[in-house]
């Protein structure tokens, strides 16, 4: 009989990178392997409806606890309000007496624990973690983050996010236009704001660039700044966006100039595709990139480095092949689907046995 696992995170329709997670779990052999109940904690939406959701998976979570046997519950967290809201599944299924992996997303989740926690809630976070019988960190250096929370070194694995391959080859053509990709929430976090303030240098030296911002959040605040330097009929801002296969594959760049990360999905992505790519060392994404290899490293708000950067690149399509075709290589050989896939499976089979 398959082992059952109650597995609890956002909606999978949900913006951001946790749903995209989900979703290649139940799309790779653990759906077939595993018998997953999934329940959606939360949803995009009014306060209203993100406390109905809540509630909702509460009610869900109990009768499926109580009502049939349960293996495993693996929880996906980030932090803040995530953390709290997650915190009282991993609360109430260690009084079930239930195995419980808790997975950790949250790219802020250092700033979350050591700046803005008072000590009662430092206390708290740490007997979250402590209660729970397995913590998944994104990367190694998340990993080595969360030993000095919790001293339990031994309780703590590394899962990679991963990515499935697209059905793509990558042709690189000296072309006219060099589409630059940023993907991701339109915040200060994600860097948006720095690529928005380097355009119209970037634009002075190199005719045909055009950028590509996907993503929720400011939104009218980046678009009204665009205008404002007068370079809208550069950019294309489409918002939020479900085809992002048609973006990758226009794109010739894709740019991520984060200040905190987990081990972004865009970033694997876009290697996926073949894009180089230039980002910051922000969480486990230089464990991605390696700077002058397969793409560039720059240091999170350094404009000037990532002036230099996106030009080196937008310059020569050798070198967008070149590192293109080293970031794929990457992927299929640590972050594809099926080899990260394997690392959660180990997982399981640990906390069953």
């Amino acid at each position: 009989m398959k082992k059952r696992i109650l597995m609890i995170g956002p909606g999978r329709e949900a913006k951001g990178g946790i749903a995209s997670v989900i979703n290649v779990y139940f799309d790779s052999y653990l759906s077939e392997k595993y018998n997953i109940v999934y329940i959606s904690s939360y949803v995009d939406g009014s306060k209203i409806k993100k406390l109905f959701q809540f509630v909702k998976s509460l009610v869900r979570f109990f009768y499926r606890s109580l009502s049939s046997k349960v293996d495993i519950i693996h929880i996906h967290s980030a932090s803040r309000a995530s953390f709290y809201r997650k915190s009282c599944f991993v609360l109430f299924s260690k009084l079930l007496r239930k195995k419980v992996i808790f997975h950790i997303h949250g790219a802020e989740f250092n700033i979350f624990y050591h700046k803005e926690s008072s000590l009662i809630k430092k206390m708290f976070i740490r007997n979250i973690m402590y209660l729970a019988d397995i913590i998944i960190a994104l990367s190694s250096s998340w990993s080595e983050d969360f030993e000095k929370i919790i001293s339990d070194k031994q309780k703590i694995k590394v899962v990679s996010n991963s990515v499935g391959l697209p059905n793509y080859c990558r042709e690189y053509t000296d072309k006219n236009n060099v589409n630059i990709l940023f993907m991701g929430r339109l915040e200060k976090r994600k860097g948006v704001y720095d690529l928005v303030e380097i355009a119209d240098y970037l634009i002075s030296k190199k005719r045909g660039i055009i950028f590509t911002l996907c993503g929720d959040g400011d939104i009218n605040k980046i678009r009204e700044l665009v205008i404002k330097k007068g370079l809208i009929k550069f950019f294309e801002i489409p918002g939020w966006i479900k085809n992002k296969d048609k973006y990758f594959k226009k794109a010739d760049i894709y740019v991520l100039p984060s200040y905190n990360e987990g081990l972004p999905m865009s970033v694997l992505e876009a290697a996926s595709y073949g894009l180089p790519v230039v980002s910051t060392p922000a969480g486990g994404i230089s464990e991605i990139i390696e700077d002058g290899n397969n793409g560039f490293i720059v240091r999170p708000g350094d404009r000037e480095a990532l002036k230099e950067r996106i030009l080196q690149l937008a310059n020569s399509v050798e070198l967008r092949k070149n590192m293109g075709e080293k970031a794929l290589k990457i992927i299929k050989e640590r972050y594809e689907m099926n080899k990260t896939i394997k690392q959660l499976d180990n997982v399981y089979q640990e906390i069953l046995n």
